[in-house]
């Protein structure tokens, strides 16, 4: 990780996340790269690390939304799913992405809600191959602890990674709201040619 990854920011009293500016300028091509794009991150990682991913779903639930989600757009008593998902390499075993994901159900087509339920694809792809017309939100991204994510990376819960986030449109309404999570060992200039190498 670059030295600027030292900074860290918190989010607004509205919850969005700053975009760093002070630290931007210490980005590599790619780093930025993985930060901004707006496409599907999951075939770019892939390209980057050299192996195909697989997606570990560490936890999928349904509910009904006990307050309001500012960020959804969502109101007390509608229905929720929350999930929380690992991109792991399939030879390497590595955990190169830790993401949750907050999806206001009902404006989801019923037959993508079952796919994201019962099959292990990632949401970008299920939208893809759904046909779900949508737009993403430009991301926003901060430095900060690794938290929940530092079981998944081997690292301590006070590591420093990077993060961003950014919501789904549908119809002019959020339907997604996703927050990503980079491994250390991907946020570096160059991945060790090792770590992609074939697990014994």
């Amino acid at each position: 990780m670059t030295s600027s990854a030292s900074i860290v920011t918190a989010p607004r009293p509205d919850g969005v996340w700053p975009v760093n500016a002070d630290a931007a300028d210490g980005l590599t091509a790619v780093q930025q790269l993985l930060l901004r794009t707006d496409g599907t991150l999951t075939d770019l990682i892939a390209v980057l690390v050299g192996e195909p991913l697989r997606l570990v779903k560490i936890d999928h639930g349904a509910r009904t939304a006990t307050h309001p989600v500012g960020t959804l757009d969502l109101g007390a008593g509608e229905p929720l799913v929350e999930r929380r998902i690992a991109l792991q390499g399939a030879r390497s075993r590595t955990v190169w992405l830790y993401a949750e994901t907050s999806i206001a159900a009902a404006r989801m087509p019923a037959a993508l809600r079952r796919a994201l339920e019962t099959s292990d694809v990632p949401l970008g792809h299920l939208c893809r191959d759904h046909r779900l017309e949508l737009f993403k939100e430009s991301p926003t991204w901060r430095f900060g602890t690794a938290g929940p994510a530092a079981g998944h990376f081997g690292v301590s819960p006070a590591a420093v990674v990077a993060t961003r986030r950014y919501r789904m449109i549908v119809g002019g309404r959020p339907i997604a709201e996703l927050r990503e999570c980079f491994a250390p060992v991907l946020w570096r200039r160059s991945v060790p040619a090792a770590i992609c190498s074939p697990a014994a």
